[in-house]
């Protein structure tokens, strides 16, 4: 660290060919250092400020060097705060989803009047519900692609093998991570409510942290895909009770759009909210998704044709519109 501020601090001699190439090399000594230790990018800062006070060097060479700098220390500070929310990575979930997903399904509802409607309503819920296999998780997986590029975006897989999924803590803790990368707004809110709680968070800070944050993200899309899978009764009211609240709060940019069994919890929950609601089974181009994704996958068993079009007819009357009845 000495040896780093020693060399900026000759570099007062040397001509701007050689203060740039110097510069250059204490920067990679620098981000070296930076990963050997949290304190060390503070204390260059303060070294290159130092420097900078005296004003006998090159200005834009060592201004190049402080924006470096601020960028690691921006950079331990995400980590840091990513390691005391200690949040459940969704994205795993996703993957494995999207590895179902047959391409062209979903889109009669993506290009639909009532996705457009909830997208551009103020404070807008949907509700998705449907048995088993209907194709929920397929379905949210093609929104947050289409989402992902233009919007603000967090989302949340709930997931019965997974504890940490089916609790509030878990979900908010999650969809706090993913909104603080949105915006540099939102990264200082949640930097300043780290720095002021150093306890393991709990889910009041953590809903009062969303709160704020989808107040300054413009269009806030949050989706949380089989809400149904958080089996504890106490876990899933409390999921509910924040869901409600956070709606009840009437960001006109917020929308949420939750997928789930249409289990008796939820529905009275969802029915208590405006929302936006579609029973998967009861909709004529799901099945004919799932028609879809039956013939593509015998048509990678290269079976005679005859055969195909039996098999097709006796899987798709088993169906009774769930994915959940096939073993490939």
């Amino acid at each position: 660290m000495k040896d780093a501020l020693s060399r900026l601090d000759k570099l007062t001699t040397l001509e701007t060919q050689t203060i740039v190439a110097e510069t250059r090399t204490v920067v990679a000594e620098t981000q070296t250092v930076v990963a050997e230790t949290q304190i060390t990018a503070a204390e260059i800062l303060v070294g290159v400020k130092a420097l900078e006070s005296s004003g006998q060097f090159d200005r834009v060479a060592i201004s190049s060097l402080e924006s470096k700098v601020v960028k690691l220390l921006d950079m331990q500070v995400v980590r840091d705060i990513k390691s005391w929310l200690s949040a459940p990575d969704p994205s795993t979930s996703h993957s494995n989803v999207l590895k179902t997903r047959h391409r062209g399904t979903g889109s009669w509802f993506l290009e639909g009047k009532t996705f457009a409607d909830w997208k551009t309503s103020n404070n807008s819920v949907f509700w998705i519900y449907g048995s088993p296999g209907s194709g929920k998780s397929v379905l949210c997986s093609s929104i947050i692609d289409m989402l992902a590029p233009t919007s603000s975006l967090a989302y949340f897989y709930c997931d019965f093998r997974d504890t940490q999924t089916q609790n509030a803590r878990g979900l908010l803790s999650s969809l706090v991570s993913q909104l603080s990368v949105v915006s540099s707004e939102s990264l200082d809110i949640l930097r300043r409510v780290h720095r002021d709680n150093s306890g393991v968070p709990n889910g009041a800070l953590l809903f009062a942290s969303l709160s704020e944050m989808s107040d300054v993200s413009g269009d806030v899309f949050i989706i949380i895909d089989a809400l149904d899978e958080c089996t504890g009764s106490a876990e899933r009211a409390e999921i509910l009770e924040y869901l409600e609240r956070l709606v009840k709060l009437d960001r006109p940019q917020l929308h949420v759009l939750v997928a789930s069994r249409p289990e008796a919890d939820i529905q009275s929950c969802m029915m208590r909210m405006k929302t936006h609601q579609l029973d998967l089974q009861a909709v004529e181009e799901q099945a004919e998704d799932l028609r879809l994704y039956v013939s593509y996958q015998l048509e990678k068993m290269k079976w005679d044709n005859i055969l195909v079009l039996a098999a097709f007819d006796k899987l798709t009357a088993k169906a009774n519109g769930s994915y959940v009845q096939f073993h490939f």
